[in-house]
């Protein structure tokens, strides 16, 4: 008697790891459709490994721990993927959001002009951001680097560090298409933070520093190849561009025209060619 009912119950637990097993194949079955009809053929190598795991469950119960780690594994791949979009969705939404505080401001960029822009609900917005100021300190920091990269273009490439620093002016001038709609964000930023808003602020003036510092980096170097006069203050010089240059953008915009700009513009390259580079040293011509 105790044999038959040793033997039943290990036909019953038997049957309950093929029941366990069947039904871990079933599921990856469902799984590797699932990944061949969203992702397409990009992920087709994804598909084909859940279906052998899927092969490899109906044919032997040994291989239950490799089972278990292809399990785990693709249990993150779907993990992964899932915050991958969901930091693509995030990103969409600061691109889509920095218009409208570049353009109106903080307070004028309205939840409504947000969901707009975005094609989201309330809840669909802050389930990427905290607050409306996270949102509004990720838009400026998006609008400031697309501004940092024009302002700079094709600077690189250029040998002497005064025509770089001329050509920064040019850009600073030329190079206003494929910007944020809005202006510059850290001029927009300062005037729209002046009176409150400390978290923004402090955005602003730790961009401020960045564009300083990064002038009065390129200054130096020039001193220490001889292409910018030895008296020439770096800090003082980058400060004297960034002022001028942000002045006669904001004078140009009360005044809707670009003459103020202009003139700038172009005194601060006869500055930079008359007062800055180095006597000895020629345009467009670097040192050995």
């Amino acid at each position: 008697m105790w044999g038959k009912a040793t033997f039943a119950m290990a036909v019953s637990s038997s049957s309950m790891k093929v029941a366990r097993v069947t039904g871990t194949a079933m599921i990856h079955g469902l799984i590797a459709g699932r990944v061949a009809a969203t992702f397409g053929k990009e992920m087709e190598p994804v598909a084909a490994l859940i279906r052998w795991m899927r092969q490899e469950t109906g044919r032997s119960h040994p291989i239950s721990g490799t089972m278990q780690l292809a399990t785990s594994w693709s249990q993150s791949w779907f993990r992964g993927t899932r915050m991958r979009k969901g930091e693509q969705t995030r990103q969409e939404i600061i691109r889509k959001a920095a218009p409208i505080f570049n353009q109106r401001g903080y307070d004028g960029a309205a939840l409504s002009d947000l969901m707009r822009a975005t094609g989201l609900e309330k809840g669909g917005i802050y389930r990427h951001f905290e607050s409306k100021q996270e949102l509004a300190g990720e838009a400026f920091d998006y609008s400031w680097k697309i501004a940092m990269d024009t302002r700079f273009e094709g600077t690189r490439e250029i040998a002497n560090t005064v025509d770089r620093l001329k050509q920064i002016v040019k850009n600073f001038r030329d190079r206003r298409t494929g910007l944020v709609p809005g202006g510059c964000p850290l001029l927009n930023t300062a005037i729209d933070s002046d009176d409150g808003n400390p978290p923004l602020r402090a955005k602003a003036r730790r961009a401020l520093g960045r564009w300083l510092d990064r002038l009065q980096s390129i200054a130096e170097q020039g001193q220490q190849r001889g292409e910018v006069r030895s008296d020439v203050d770096s800090a003082k010089l980058a400060t004297l561009i960034v002022s001028t240059l942000e002045g006669s953008l904001m004078v140009s915009h009360l005044q809707r025209k670009d003459h103020p700009l202009d003139l700038v513009c172009q005194h601060l390259e006869e500055y930079l060619e008359t007062k800055v580079r180095a006597r000895h040293a020629k345009a467009g011509v670097d040192k050995p």
